[in-house]
């Protein structure tokens, strides 16, 4: 039995000794290769610095090149033209003033203009900045979808569907009403251009070659919309 015993025990040994180097080919020991490693060679530095480091017999004392990063925050009062810190301060400082002054301003007032040839447009008493932000809010808060944002040209381009109707959240009826409504949308695209008017700023729906929609009622809708969101936003800051 003893010898039995044994003979299992070489057999497992020698498959394990087996087994083993099947698996060092696919995991070999690399101890050697660290070993032998060579050390990385020095830098080659420039030739002003070679004789300094020549003529210097403590390694700590040579000064190294400064880096792109350290350049940066020692002549960051400085450029190459010449730019003093006061000039940097002076621009930080009027960017400041801009951006507080906008978010200061306040929105006067908001009202629908039509005129006689049947152009429609959303006036707002504030400047350029600050409608700008009111309109994109009114968007968000009616759930209307922005495609496109146009800073340069101040122009938002939007999906809006002029048959769409609010859930009353009066019944479950009218609940399946709303969702089987949005399945069925008719959102078309419109485009929303600001135009500055004096201490005002207008909102006028156009086409694609940015001319006003005459006698739409759609466009009209649509600005009517946004102007009882911006107006209930201006009732609630003055409760």
């Amino acid at each position: 039995m003893k010898n039995k015993i044994a003979t299992i025990g070489l057999i497992v040994f020698a498959a394990l000794l087996t087994g083993c180097s099947y698996l060092q080919k696919f995991f070999p020991d690399k101890e050697r290769d660290y070993q032998y490693t060579t050390e990385i060679p020095l830098l080659n530095w420039p030739d002003d610095l070679r004789k300094k480091q020549q003529g210097n017999n403590a390694p700590e004392a040579i000064t190294q090149p400064s880096t792109a990063l350290e350049q940066s925050e020692t002549g960051a009062g400085q450029s190459e033209e010449g730019t003093q810190p006061e000039e940097t301060a002076a621009a930080a400082t009027t960017s400041a003033t801009t951006e507080e002054t906008e978010t200061k301003e306040t929105l006067e007032s908001v009202e629908i203009v039509k005129y006689d040839d049947g152009e429609s447009r959303l006036r707002l008493g504030a400047g350029m900045a600050k409608s700008w932000r009111v309109i994109s809010k009114a968007l968000s808060r009616n759930s209307i979808e922005v495609t496109e944002r146009d800073n340069e040209k101040k122009m938002f381009t939007v999906e809006y569907d002029p048959d769409e109707k609010k859930a009353k959240d009066e019944s479950f009826m009218d609940e399946l009403s709303f969702i089987f409504h949005g399945i069925n949308s008719n959102e078309k695209e419109y485009r929303l251009k600001l135009e500055e008017n004096n201490q005002h700023t207008d909102v006028l729906v156009v086409d694609e070659s940015q001319s006003p929609l005459l006698n739409n009622e759609p466009a009209l809708r649509l600005l009517k919309i946004l102007a009882d969101t911006t107006q209930s936003d201006i009732n609630e800051k003055n409760k």
